[in-house]
């Protein structure tokens, strides 16, 4: 008796130090006595609460970093609150020091399975293999666990290459097939995808004993969830465990696609996403290793394919409207999700999102290598990244989320703010990718006169920035919900100045007058909604002309299973510009840039749409705007939607 009550009370202090451990900030150094300008501070919290200290005297202004490392399936409510300050200063924060992340390396060795197998293709060493072959998938939304949720899909062998042989669902024929597509598939396995990942990352093991890696395509992809879901896709994890029965296993080293696909730059990134889980599927189901490896939480999973796609293609039509999807709105978007499917959140990009620019992220610092040991470590989850990067996972989501917000402040052709690890080395967050305009992460702009609410799922974040008051100093005071596992992180900006804004809105018939001349300048219609006007303005103490420009300009619709987007570059901008559009329109000093109309038909067919625009100063400063056209008559203001300077 006395034993187990010895037991309950280690695990009662175990779980208390394990919340206390995530919650409180590493005391890397001792509380500041100021803010340095353009540097990041970790900011304490106790009971998920937190005060200090801001001046508001000049041109201040502050970026607040709000996260939270609680439960995933959790929504918290963190509200923000200020008060004049007393004579005595309150600042609880402690600079962050570049070197904490990158330079660092686990202290002790992981323990790992050895990259190499006994199970590796062999063709030499295969057993006969039939022609003809039936695979068993899920295609309802009924239970795994029950058969009869499970479809029979005839196949027979149409493509062979030295490591991977073709199948196609019987009910197809070649003909149906993208031509050049079977050629394709053949060749990126066999010449570029398995000859690199077997140098870099390990081994797809053969599971079946045939010698080669079995590729189905079947158009039951396309109607998967009784109809509900469609697939390029898909590895099934249960098909790498030889012991379970049909039709829960089809016993092999096997991936699904989708007979839609075409031969191109997709189609590559997909084989890699879908290659990696195979080779992950295939080290964490071994039965013949020292170690037991559990399975991989789905987030961590599913970033370790989207990287592969980084690493072994050039397409990114897998991931830029995901990273656009989260960057748009990083609080309603859990990083830390085990199960997607039991959560809700299958396929949700804005998660995909975040999961990916997070181990982009940690690869960035740690190198390539990082993604092989993450496969082959004997541990999963937010454990698996401690062990492979030896650093604590709160201290990495924090540098992560300033590195999100740094990547959108640097000049064309300047190093890194804030040290070499503040920021991406691999991707841009602050241009377009491909089609879709990225301009970093969406903030919420606070006048700490007022108070603020913030709503954040569980392992996400939210990015604050703090207007200037000028009412002198003020105390923030912050609370969250219990479980929020509260995370403040705060710089104080440097040399802030909103010095642009812009304004979208829909052609009216309340102000068809008052755009007649517009119209008539682009030769365009004048019915209601058949374009879009956008303006840009600059705010200048100088009565010369505006001296920015547009560098591009973003329409998207990206919602549900819905991804639209416009990227309208500096050079296509000018088909839309209306000339000689400079003029002073505000006793505040802000000055037109520019005016463009731009047609219905050359936007995404939705109303609710988001524009997102990059404007560049003289001084190759850029600002970040979102915009949602509006429906209102009257004349143009200089405000906007959001507007961040860098």
């Amino acid at each position: 008796m006395f034993l187990r009550q010895l037991l309950l009370c280690g695990l009662i202090l175990a779980c208390g130090f394990a919340i206390w451990r995530w919650t409180t900030p590493i005391p890397s150094s001792a509380h500041v006595t100021h803010l340095e300008p353009g540097h990041f501070h970790s900011v304490d919290v106790l009971g998920e609460q937190s005060e200090f200290d801001l001046d508001f005297d000049a041109n201040e202004s502050y970026v607040l970093i709000v996260s939270s490392l609680g439960n995933a399936a959790n929504d918290f409510q963190v509200e923000l609150k200020t008060k004049p300050s007393p004579r005595s200063r309150l600042l609880p924060a402690r600079k962050i020091a570049s070197h904490d992340i990158g330079e660092q390396r686990p202290t002790a060795k992981p323990r790992l399975v050895p990259i190499s197998s006994p199970h590796e293709i062999n063709a030499d060493q295969s057993e006969p293999h039939p022609r003809q072959r039936d695979f068993f998938i899920h295609v309802t939304d009924g239970p795994l666990d029950h058969p009869a949720h499970y479809a029979r899909v005839q196949t027979h062998v149409v493509a062979e290459g030295k490591t991977v042989r073709v199948y196609l669902d019987r009910n197809m024929s070649k003909r149906n097939l993208a031509r050049g597509l079977l050629r394709e598939i053949t060749r990126y396995f066999d010449d570029e995808l398995i000859p690199q990942t077997r140098q870099t990352i390990g081994i797809c093991r053969d599971i079946d004993h045939d010698g080669k890696l079995a590729v189905v395509l079947t158009p039951w992809l396309g109607r998967l969830q009784g109809g509900k879901s469609s697939l390029g896709g898909m590895v099934r994890g249960s098909d790498f465990r030889p012991h379970l029965q049909f039709p829960f296993s089809n016993r092999g080293d096997i991936i699904y696609l989708n007979t839609n696909l075409q031969p191109d730059d997709h189609l590559e990134a997909l084989l890699a996403h879908e290659f990696i889980h195979a080779i992950a599927y295939s080290e964490r189901t071994k039965i013949d290793t020292l170690f037991t490896c559990p399975r991989e939480e789905d987030w961590l999973n599913e970033a370790m394919a989207h990287i592969a796609e980084n690493l072994y293609s050039d397409g990114w039509s897998n991931l830029d409207y995901r990273i656009s999807r989260y960057l748009d709105d990083t609080a309603s978007y859990p990083l830390v999700v085990s199960d997607y499917y039991g959560s809700g959140l299958w396929r949700n990009h804005g998660c995909r999102g975040a999961t990916y620019l997070f181990l982009r992220w940690i690869v960035d610092q740690y190198g390539e290598e990082t993604l092989g040991r993450l496969i082959r470590n004997n541990v999963a989850g937010c454990q698996n990244i401690e062990n492979v990067t030896g650093c604590d996972f709160p201290q990495l989501f924090r540098q992560w989320t300033i590195a999100l917000w740094n990547t959108t402040r640097q000049i064309e052709g300047e190093s890194p703010i804030s040290g070499r690890n503040a920021a991406f080395h691999s991707i841009s967050l602050n241009r377009p990718l491909k089609k879709w305009g990225l301009i970093g992460p969406r903030p919420v702009n606070w006048s700490p006169t007022e108070d603020l609410n913030l709503h954040l799922k569980g392992t996400s974040t939210r990015f604050v920035r703090i207007l200037n008051s000028k009412d002198g100093r003020r105390r923030v005071s912050i609370n969250a919900e219990p479980g929020t596992q509260l995370q403040l992180t705060l710089m104080k900006e440097e040399d802030f100045r909103a010095s642009h804004s812009g304004e979208a809105r829909w052609l009216s018939q309340e102000s068809i007058t008052q755009d007649l001349q517009l119209c008539a300048v682009s030769n365009e219609s004048t019915s209601p909604n058949s374009a879009i006007i956008v303006r840009f303005f600059e705010q200048s103490a100088s009565k010369s002309h505006a001296s920015s420009i547009v560098n591009f300009l973003t329409c998207e619709y990206n919602v549900g299973k819905v991804r639209q987007t416009h990227c309208f570059r500096a050079d296509d901008l000018a088909e839309f510009r209306i000339p000689n559009s400079n003029q002073t329109i505000s006793d505040e000093g802000y000055r037109l840039i520019d005016t463009y109309l731009i047609p219905r038909h050359r936007l995404p067919p939705y109303e609710e749409l988001t524009f997102k625009a990059q404007l560049i100063n003289a001084h190759g400063r850029t600002t970040s705007l979102w915009m949602r056209p509006q429906k209102s008559t009257g004349q143009f203001t200089h405000r906007t939607m959001t507007a961040v300077t860098f």
